[in-house]
Order: structure tokens, then C-alpha cells, then sequence
């Protein structure tokens, strides 16, 4: 938490050697609280939304309260185990896995939902903000694994989301 306070000099080529902040935690969080995330935040009850095919039609679900639950449990971690130096290795697998899920959470929502539905219009916003966030995450790193590739941007698009009705989510 106290990661880059303190020390008020700009060090210089030296980020190799500065802490690295798992930016994920932060990223979910904001988009939770989000006010369009609220289809997103929990599994959908496909019996209390009157979805009763979501299951039939959604092979892989996917939420946010999920993607939580196998954060805290390590899923997602940048250890890929020991390395030789007797310390855990660097790897992709967990940030690749992160963003994959969060991912999922829109593809299911467009999959399910029609253009102009308001949960598709939702998450379309949601992405963005999802995919803006990563952007800003992955810059100081030159996105050394591959994250911004899959961006849904194209299906999320630049402006606005919307729609009327009710629904389900991701």
C-alpha cells in the first residue's frame, strides 16, 4: 500500500528494480462500482431474470463476483511457481486468465443480449472502462504478455451504450 510514497526523487532506469502493483484489484473494483455493472457483479439467476434458456445458450458464465472470488484464491497470479533462483517465476498465465474472464463477462452479455438491449448497451460501457484501465496498466510495461490483444473495443465502440428493457447479464 505504500508502494511509490515517500521517496519524492524521480529515480532514473531503474523500473526494473521498483515494486510492481498488481493492477487488477483496483481495476475490478472500479468496474463494480461502476452504475452499469450491476448485471455483471453477481451470476445470473436465469429462474428470478425469466432467462431460463441464459444456461442453454451461455457455455461459459462468467462475473465479476466470480472473477473476485478466483483472485483472492490466487487463480489469477503472476507465479507460475519456484524458478530456479528458488523464487516464483514471472508469468503470464494469471494476467492472460484475469482479462480473458473479465472478457467473457461482455461476450456473454452480447451473446445473449440483442444490439440496443440495455444490458448490451451496459456492457459496452462497462468494457470500455475495462479496456481503458487495462490500456493504462500495460503501458509502463509495453504490454509484455500480449493483454491489449482480443481488445472488444470494436464491439464496444466509442460512444455510448443504451437500450431499453430488462434482462440478463454476463
Amino acid at each position: 500500500l505504500g508502494v511509490g510514497r515517500g521517496d519524492k526523487k524521480k529515480r532514473q532506469n531503474h523500473s526494473a528494480k521498483k515494486p510492481k502493483v498488481d493492477p487488477f484489484p483496483k481495476i475490478l473494483r472500479k468496474l463494480m462500482a461502476h452504475r452499469h455493472s450491476w448485471p455483471f457483479n453477481e451470476p445470473v439467476d436465469a429462474e428470478y431474470w425469466g432467462v431460463l434458456d441464459y444456461y442453454d445458450v451461455i457455455k461459459k458464465p462468467m462475473d465479476f463476483s466470480t472473477i473476485a472470488t478466483q483472485y483472492d484464491a490466487g487463480e489469477y497470479s503472476y507465479s507460475s511457481g519456484s524458478s530456479s533462483a528458488g523464487g516464483a517465476a514471472r508469468s503470464a498465465h494469471g494476467p492472460l486468465k484475469f482479462v480473458t474472464d473479465v472478457r467473457q463477462v461482455f461476450y456473454n452479455a452480447w451473446t445473449y443480449n440483442t444490439v440496443g438491449h440495455q444490458v448490451y448497451g451496459y456492457a459496452q460501457d462497462v468494457a470500455r472502462i475495462f479496456e481503458s484501465e487495462l490500456r493504462k496498466a500495460v503501458k509502463e510495461s509495453n504490454d509484455e504478455w500480449g493483454l491489449m490483444a482480443g481488445t472488444v473495443m470494436a464491439i464496444a465502440g466509442p460512444g455510448k451504450g443504451g437500450g431499453g428493457g430488462g434482462g440478463s447479464g454476463g
